[in-house]
């Protein structure tokens, strides 16, 4: 049976979006096995496979007490008689909690390019959350794992804070974090335990049993789970590395459909996928460098050059520093050893970085993975260059975009609007945001102006000075430079970018005196409001007497905007709105949402539909958002 191929096929179908194209990608699969001749078994399989990944489930439980099954970092899973649940607090496996209160569902602002944790757990089946107040322990179980955590948060803070690094990925940054989560460091020690009890003919066993003791004190970690069953497929001398690997991964993909997306499965299975291939036997180093980069800047938008030609480096590091850790945990006399590790830890932040951002677009990974399927079969100079071109290249990418864009930023309750010109003439950002419990800028908005190349602002534009507008203005300028701010009307010329103030009032009132800007691009006709009322509305219709393709309501859709006299007036086809979900204003108000739908204008809501870009290119008008929407607008 060819485990590697199915393994292959079953990989493509658990990453198809959405249940159509699972289907199409079930049958091609389907299709293809037969016609390869694959026998009857391995048929049946794989029919039994997509027969389980395309059965939806619909779990809806109101159980009031579930069991904590899975500890993370940050957060624990628990099960309510089937339904997943997140729960927020210091809980752990086995442990009873009740809920005291509704569940609530799991919220993220989601974006093109950058992690999305609802997205996240939604792939785990996991829907609702529960919250610090939002549930009571019940029932307490004393655990291994229990134990270990609340030694170690015992302890003084210089050595918390080491172990808590080495143990729970806290403060752990960049490369290194992708390397711990994708459980690099535990392959080390596995193969050492390996090598270690080599002598006996149960090597693989006594591996295993101590890869559960790991298991039993810091958590059923994903790689772990995938470390063991790999030791116990070795014990079948008859699987060649080959359909080891191809059985290893159908079984952790049907165990864990989700794993497709992570790392943990992603880093180590394709190091180990291309390796089986390498007929041309080129060096490790520069094999799992240029892959290793890749899937840095696909998962991360980032990938430092340093650490990646150090990742060998890296992954030392966090293997010795997991294994001192032990020692100090088993040995508290040996704590000194704590002392090189956090020096280890330093010494990595001083390194020279050269960091390229950026997502790799869709023709620079065909362009890398052609070069790096040839670089397999013969080591080629062209070939590797072409490969490292393709890295290269990431950060400039935005220098071969053909089109133009206008993208509404899922900033939460505030507005952030990016418009660009094609080939990076241009970029112009319209208001950025603060929230209370973090920096929008830095966590949202710069990484993703630098995921799509986009590395400098040539105008910043504050419509006005609330915190949902203009709050994150010096997280900004701390992080990315611009050229100009305009905070006073003013018609803004950046080649081939043209926008037209349209509101000039100058009242004590803020959202009276918003800045209002209009443009054209790809022949539609954007209006971008701020947060002016009905009146300032109504003004600027009777001045300009306009038509409009695209608008972003006012004030994030409250009832004190989008007048039905402005909608009846400017007829547009698209009403975008920038709002959070449950907050607390209530926005956009029902009011809103009924004169738009009174006038047939299509809506969308960031809240819903997450980051929305409009795409035009000759003309040619289309809209994506970063939850998979899609559409074409017409230029009327």
């Amino acid at each position: 049976m060819n485990w590697l191929l199915l393994a292959s096929a079953y990989f493509l179908l658990l990453r198809a979006h959405g249940f159509w194209m699972q289907l199409f990608v079930a049958l091609a699969a389907l299709c293809y096995l037969y016609y390869r001749k694959t026998d009857g078994k391995a048929l049946l399989l794989f029919a039994f496979l997509c027969a389980v990944s395309l059965i939806p489930s619909n779990i809806r439980n109101e159980s009031r007490q579930g069991i904590v099954i899975e500890r993370k970092a940050n957060y624990a899973i628990a099960d309510f008689d089937g339904m997943k649940v997140l729960v927020n607090g210091e809980v752990f496996p086995k442990d009873v909690i009740e809920r005291i209160d509704d569940f609530s569902a799991v919220q993220s602002l989601s974006n093109f390019h950058l992690f999305d944790f609802q997205a996240y757990c939604a792939a785990r089946g996991i829907e609702k959350a529960l919250y610090d107040d939002d549930y009571v322990v019940v029932e307490n179980h004393d655990s291994l794992q229990k134990a270990v955590y609340q030694r170690i948060q015992a302890m003084d803070e210089e050595k918390r804070t080491v172990l808590n690094r080495i143990f729970y990925q806290q403060q752990t940054d960049d490369l290194s974090y992708l390397i711990v989560s994708g459980g690099l460091h535990f392959s080390s020690i596995n193969r050492f335990l390996l090598h270690l009890f080599s002598s006996f003919w149960c090597c693989g066993l006594l591996a295993s049993a101590v890869l559960m003791l790991f298991g039993f004190s810091f958590g059923f970690h994903f790689s772990i789970q995938r470390l063991l069953i790999h030791n116990i497929l070795r014990l079948n001398v008859s699987l060649t590395s080959k359909e080891c690997l191809g059985a290893e991964m159908l079984c952790l993909m049907f165990l864990h459909p989700y794993c497709v997306f992570d790392s943990a499965f992603l880093f180590p299975f394709a190091l180990r996928f291309f390796s089986s291939f390498n007929v041309s036997k080129m060096p490790k180093m520069l094999f799992s460098s240029l892959l290793i980069g890749w899937l840095q800047c696909y998962l991360s938008n980032q990938c430092n050059l340093t650490e990646l030609f150090l990742h060998k480096f890296y992954r030392n590091i966090n293997t010795i520093a997991f294994l001192t850790g032990l020692f100090v945990l088993i040995m508290p006399i040996l704590d000194f050893l704590l002392l090189p590790i956090q020096w280890l830890f330093d010494l990595t932040q001083y390194l020279p970085s050269f960091v390229l951002s950026g997502h790799p677009a869709l023709i620079l990974s065909l362009m890398f993975f052609v070069s790096f399927a040839q670089l397999l079969e013969k080591l080629q100079r062209r070939s590797c260059l072409i490969c490292l071109a393709s890295l290269c290249l990431i950060p400039l990418q935005a220098y071969f975009v053909p089109y133009s864009e206008v993208v509404f930023i899922n900033v939460g309750q505030g507005d952030c609007i990016l418009i660009r010109a094609p080939f990076n003439q241009a970029n112009i950002l319209i208001d950025i945001p603060s929230a209370y419990n973090k920096s929008l800028a830095e966590e949202v908005v710069v990484p993703y102006l630098k995921s799509i190349g986009v590395f400098h602002l040539d105008a910043l534009i504050l419509t006005h000075e609330d915190s949902d507008h203009s709050g994150g203005k010096e997280d900004l300028m701390k992080l990315m430079p611009v050229k100009e701010v305009i905070e006073q009307p003013q018609e803004i010329q950046i080649d081939p970018l043209h926008l037209l103030s349209l509101n000039a009032l100058e009242t004590e009132d803020e959202n009276e005196s918003s800045l209002v800007y209009y443009t054209e691009i790809g022949g539609l006709n954007y209006l971008f409001l701020a947060d002016v009322p009905q009146s300032v509305e109504e003004a600027i219709v009777q001045e300009y007497e306009m038509k409009l393709d695209v608008v972003k309501i006012a004030h994030h859709g409250s009832n004190t905007s989008t007048s039905p006299y402005f909608i009846q007036n400017t007829r547009p086809q698209l009403a975008l709105i920038s709002a959070g979900a449950d907050n607390r204003y209530g926005h956009p108000h029902q009011e809103t949402l009924d004169t738009l739908t009174n006038y047939q204008v299509k809506t969308m809501i960031t809240y819903e539909s997450g980051a929305i870009s409009i795409k035009s290119f000759l003309n040619f008008n289309f809209i994506v958002s970063s939850l998979k929407e899609f559409g074409i607008i017409v230029a009327e």
